[in-house]
């Protein structure tokens, strides 16, 4: 809920506003309070916690409601359809970026007293109901102002195909000390992307007493047609009133007759525009050209309106220029002329977005400048944990591999550190200001044969952000980077020359990812054995493994697994000259210890890996964090692909095109398969790869013929708080501002942080993962759980940490169940689960998951047994303080990587390692 209060890091926010969506010359700031005081209200009837009057110092609403959405285009001349807040706190600051809500998050509806959680019952007394939007113009028709209830398609208004698919569940929760006073829905699998959605609530519902629940005071007030003390709260009452229309609408199609309690719209984000249009940016071009139609005609009506004049009295004038019958003929005519070269010459418009592409301003994933330095190259046997770790079996197969070190130059859209590190930790995407600079300069050329074309401008938000979204998912570039990556090769002298060019030459290449805190040097052991292992089949196997966003070696070790060279140490800068920064990707800074205060270290054994990257103090730097890193996979992925990476650096036993041929895997571990799902839902999505036709190319990246997902989850707001290994510290620091577990505060801030992470997190994209592997059927998948992992949860449904509420789409089982739904199995317990009750093989091509047991994790198995099998004693180890041996789940879980690296089947070596959830048969309430 947003209510005005001042907690530093509490998601009810202190507004501040001078107006709603009019003008804020009208005087809105001089407003007095609107006060209700009626002796004759029965308080003993229970309402909904929603107070919509803005000049209220109660005003509450909830903080999903369209109003934050809208409220921005009152306050000043610039308006993204991003919301409005003035709060600087996390929550506040992250709805000012973002252009709708989370279609994974849980919407709580607030009352003032119990509820019968008997008369809460989906679709009979609580509804949530997709809604049809029309676009903004005939000529625009991929342009959808979801946020803006004016494009309500008032004809058709309710998406019934929407509707009878979704998938959600309703509840009562207690928050705020009360009992029973929370009306919950909660999506079990997420909502639809950029869609505006009708909350519904009768009085079918009722209190603990059985009377009817009833609207708040405030809210019947304010969607009355009584008087409201203040001209700027019309639009409010507007707003509601046309819920309450709709609502009745509803309720009077399907012959229900009570009344209602409760109706608002909020909008959802679109969770994959911007990384489909990163990916693939044809996707995108068609709407983009839109858009550039649509704001030079904004453009005219601002240029012949008065200075200052706000965003919505600029939409409703362009609306009323675009309108059949325009008041304002003048403008209409203006408006008309700027936009009649495009309607004439649709080519026009490609050529404007064209010259953005040939610039390079629109980014896609292409070979990047890579160098191999042979002076890196050892035997992995010869790496400081190998050789000294004792393990005879493991140094033997690191005689047969080889290690080399280099570096590749990536496209960085987030911010470099600056001189106090504080880019690494506020630092956000923001959109291409080339891309328009470009296109604006080509719409300069035209005009000398189409005179009456006009220049546009992407919009701002009120603080005038050029914000990342659905309506310019393109981000600038702020520098180049090149950072280190790790490969591990057959060594050609072991292997008798047998995988070199001219012999059987590299078969496979798997493309790592390690997990949160952790490095690339976590892949050495899991690569090691991927390629011994592997050997004596034929296959040749090439692991590269590339660090995270804010991750590089660092601590006393240097590394994880010790032996690597730190990337400031051997990259030559003069190998890349464009580069802005050359070196480990926390660009050796680390965080204060307690603090998320970046400080920057001379030497890298005070440096430790991704400590600035749980960020709570910007959620949207978390996310673009995890959005840099997707892109940096695709990035890395094309480059090998393409021929652009020589893996020894020397050219003679390998070559740069030695593993163009091969065929392409990737292993992902913890936050490595939370980047990795995105990453590769994205690479296998037919249509994307498809439409690079439309721009006379192929995509660069490769399709994948394996896919491993160890140890991952999904939705990461609600991952976290049922982390026991990370929830201690994010739950730690929000109480410290006063926002705990059982706190509507609590929950806002949650569902507010997992509208950023919609974008890049799993739960977004694993049907979508699902449906594509499903649909190509050439492309094999493994996701595994240790049972009872202290790190990732296996969910959250039915057993949620300490005291979490349920959350069912938090965790791996979860992210399992999704993307079985999207190859069209359901329930999940139907699929190919391997377990210590069903240890069965699973043959090509595979869809397959994995358990295996943790009772105890020193013992058994462990979230880092698939990196770090045995640890040793180390008196800061909170789990295992003596020491870890869970070598026999790791040589398990290792087989079966292999197995479906190698031959896209899953075989079954030890099932004595494997374990049985209670749990999974409960995954999205499957069993219900």
């Amino acid at each position: 809920m947003f209510k005005k209060t001042l907690l530093s890091l509490a998601v009810a926010s202190t507004l501040g506003l001078t107006g709603c969506l009019d003008d804020a010359q009208s005087g809105a700031n001089a407003n007095p309070d609107y006060k209700i005081n009626d002796t004759t209200i029965d308080q003993s009837i229970v309402r909904p916690i929603f107070n919509p009057f803005i000049t209220s110092p109660e005003f509450t609403v909830p903080a999903n409601f369209d109003l934050i959405l809208l409220l921005g285009a009152g306050q000043s001349p610039n308006f993204d359809f991003t919301g409005f807040t003035s709060g600087s706190d996390p929550a506040s600051k992250t709805i000012a970026d973002m252009a709708g809500f989370s279609t994974s998050g849980q919407i709580d509806l607030r009352f003032d007293g119990t509820l019968n959680p008997d008369t809460v019952l989906l679709n009979q007394s609580v509804f949530l109901l997709p809604l049809n939007m029309l676009p903004v113009s005939a000529n625009t028709p991929d342009v959808e102002l979801t946020g803006n209830p004016a494009y309500i398609n008032s004809a058709d208004p309710f998406d019934l195909a929407k509707f009878a698919v979704q998938n959600v569940r309703v509840e009562v929760v207690s928050l705020d000390g009360g009992s029973n006073n929370t009306i919950r829905i909660t999506p079990l699998e997420p909502l639809e992307d950029q869609t505006k959605y009708l909350v519904l609530v009768t009085d079918t519902v009722t209190g603990a007493d059985g009377q009817p629940t009833s609207q708040s005071i405030a809210y019947e007030q304010m969607s009355g047609d009584g008087p409201l003390g203040s001209g700027s709260l019309q639009s409010i009452r507007d707003l509601l009133q046309a819920s309450v229309q709709l609502g009745q609408g509803w309720l009077a199609a399907n012959s229900i007759s009570n009344n209602i309690t409760l109706a608002y719209t909020l909008t959802t984000s679109n969770t994959k525009t911007v990384m489909s249009a990163m990916t693939s940016p044809a996707t995108y071009l068609t709407q983009l050209g839109q858009e550039v139609v649509l704001y030079s005609a904004l453009q005219v009506v601002k240029d012949n309106m008065p200075a200052g004049t706000t965003a919505s009295t600029v939409f409703a004038a362009l609306a009323d220029a675009l309108s059949a019958a325009p008041q304002n003929t003048e403008l209409a005519q203006k408006v008309g002329a700027a936009v009649g070269p495009y309607i004439a010459d649709p080519s026009l418009v490609q050529t404007i977005v064209g010259s953005a592409l040939q610039a390079g301003d629109i980014p896609f994933p292409q070979p990047r400048a890579t160098a191999v330095y042979d002076a890196t190259i050892k035997n992995a046997s010869d790496m400081a944990a190998i050789a000294g770790s004792g393990n005879a079996p493991l140094i033997a197969a690191g005689d047969a591999v080889k290690v080399s070190e280099g570096a590749i130059e990536l496209p960085y859209y987030l911010e470099l550190p600056g001189s106090d590190g504080s880019g690494l930790v506020d630092g956000m995407w923001r959109g291409s200001t080339s891309a328009e600079t470009t296109m604006n300069a080509t719409i300069d050329a035209l005009r000398g044969a189409n005179p009456t074309l006009s220049n546009f401008a992407f919009p701002r938000d009120n603080d005038g952000t050029f914000n990342v979204t659905q309506y310019m998912p393109f981000p600038e570039e702020n520098a180049k980077v090149a950072v280190p990556f790790t490969v591990f090769y057959p060594d050609p002298v072991a292997t008798g020359g047998a995988c070199i060019d001219g012999a059987a030459g590299i078969t496979d290449v798997v493309v790592f990812q390690h997990g949160i805190t952790a490095d690339r040097s976590v892949a050495t052991i899991p690569a090691i054995n991927l390629t011994a292992q592997t050997l004596a089949g034929g296959k040749c196997v090439v692991t590269i493994a590339m660090d995270q966003p804010l991750h590089g070696l660092g601590d006393g070790t240097v590394g994880k697994i010790s032996g690597l060279t730190p990337g400031g140490s051997y990259i030559d800068a003069a190998d890349f000259p464009n580069a802005d920064f050359v070196g480990e990707r926390h660009f050796n800074y680390t965080a204060i210890p307690g603090t998320l205060t970046p400080q920057q270290e001379s030497d890298i054994t005070n440096v430790s890996s991704g400590s600035l990257s749980i960020n709570l103090a910007s959620l949207t730097t978390s996310r673009d964090n995890l959005r840099q890193a997707i892109i940096d996979l695709m990035n890395l992925s094309a480059t090998v692909a393409s021929g652009a990476l020589d893996i020894d650096g020397t050219g003679t036993d390998y070559s740069a095109t030695s593993l163009q041929g091969a065929k392409f895997h990737f292993v992902g571990h913890s936050l490595g398969g939370i980047s990795g799902t995105p990453f590769t839902a994205l690479a296998e999505d037919a249509t994307l790869r498809a439409a690079y036709g439309a721009i006379g190319m192929a995509a660069f990246y490769p399709d994948f013929s394996s896919i491993s997902l160890v140890n991952s989850g999904s939705q990461l707001a609600k991952l976290g708080e049922n982390s026991p290994g990370f929830s201690p510290v994010i739950l730690g620091g929000l109480a410290a501002a006063g926002v705990t577990q059982g706190s509507s505060a609590l929950e806002t801030f949650l569902y507010v942080w997992q509208s950023a992470m919609d974008s890049g997190d799993p739960v977004s994209y694993a049907k979508w993962l699902g449906n594509s592997i499903a649909t190509e059927g050439a492309t094999s998948l493994l996701v595994s759980e240790v049972v009872g992992d202290l790190t990732v949860p296996n969910e959250a449904n039915v057993a949620p940490l300490g005291q979490a509420l349920s959350a069912p789409l938090a965790g791996t089982e979860p992210l399992m169940a999704l993307i079985n739904l999207g190859a069209g199995v359901d329930p999940l317990t139907s699929g190919d689960l391997i377990t210590a009750s069903n240890p069965v093989p699973v043959a090509p091509v595979a869809n397959a998951s994995s358990f295996f047991f943790g009772g105890n994790p020193c013992s058994d198995a462990n979230h880092t047994t698939f990196i770090a099998p045995a640890t040793p004693a180390n008196p800061n180890d909170s789990v295992c303080p003596n020491g870890s041996n869970t070598s026999q789940a790791f040589a398990e879980m290792i087989a079966e990587v292999i197995g479906n690296v190698t031959a896209q089947a899953i075989p079954v070596a030890n099932a004595a390692v494997l374990g049985d959830s209670q749990t999974v048969g409960s995954a999205l309430d499957q069993d219900k």
